[in-house]
């Protein structure tokens, strides 16, 4: 019975760090977009 429940929280941690790390792949870091505490 708690193999599913494995399973399941295995597979949601799997989409949610790879939606992060696509996330960062993906999108570039943007200069501007750090620079407002500094102006």
């Amino acid at each position: 019975m708690y193999a599913g429940v494995f399973f399941a929280i295995g597979i949601i941690v799997v989409i949610l760090i790879g939606r992060v790390v696509f996330e960062k792949m993906t999108k570039e870091p943007d200069p501007d977009k750090h620079d407002h505490d500094d102006k």
